[in-house]
């Protein structure tokens, strides 16, 4: 693997390196078809999730295209510049904790925002079955990974394409960052109502409300991380 990426690596930026590796041997060329998931998963014992979110970072920057009919290849560009978009992304990693935190916030409030005006029932009836198995899952090691899965249907109902993908993006560096300086391992009670407030808030067609109680419940991740830059 490459030297130049020697910061802590995750799962999702294991399979961007493989990928790039692949390109920089000139095994992966403009035009070609991106490995099959689960081949990639299992070659790089990661989860199919993980290769997911590397196939989807790299379609949300241009460098992969989804054809119906073809699947996912690689964009028509340049060697040489496959290789500098695909370490960009990988620079993510080096982004400090606030920064990802403060991010997450400003997308989360204006996914929120548009919840509100763009939800429909589904969207709604999925919200409540999220939140239920969050709930469902409160003292066990998923709970922040439902926690996750509830905001990820929030961005779902905010029919903007953009934030949902720059949410999936920076997802798993915040998640890495949780583990690493052992934030949220102990749930609080009030974490349990912060989602039906938000909920609640969403059905009223209450922008207002609802960003206020996005920005409640994700203060103490704000605070933290704040703190932590100091």
């Amino acid at each position: 693997m490459l030297s130049k990426f020697n910061h802590k690596e995750n799962a999702t930026v294991k399979v961007l390196k493989h990928l790039y590796d692949l390109i920089n041997e000139g095994k992966l060329k403009p035009g070609s078809k991106l490995p099959a998931e689960r081949k990639l998963a299992e070659e790089l014992c990661v989860g199919r999730t993980h290769v997911r979110n590397a196939f989807a970072e790299l379609e949300f920057y241009g460098i992969v295209k989804t054809f119906p009919q073809s699947g996912s290849v690689i964009a028509a560009i340049h060697h040489n510049a496959l290789q500098g978009l695909i370490s960009d992304i990988m620079s993510i990693e080096n982004y400090d904790f606030f920064s990802l935190v403060e991010t997450r916030l400003i997308l989360e409030m204006e996914s929120v925002r548009l919840a509100c005006e763009r939800a429909d029932e589904k969207d709604i009836e999925a919200l409540k079955l999220a939140h239920k198995d969050y709930l469902d899952n409160f003292h066990s090691p998923r709970r922040v990974e439902k926690d996750m899965i509830f905001h990820r249907v929030i961005a779902q109902a905010s029919r903007n394409d953009v934030i949902k993908s720059m949410l999936l993006i920076i997802t798993p560096d915040i998640l890495s960052h949780y583990v690493t300086k052992d934030f949220c391992s102990t749930p609080l009670p009030t974490d349990k109502h912060e989602h039906q407030i938000i909920i609640d808030a969403i059905e009223a067609r209450s922008s207002s409300k609802a960003v206020s109680a996005m920005r409640l419940h994700l203060d103490r991740l704000y605070t933290f991380a704040k703190q932590q830059k100091i």
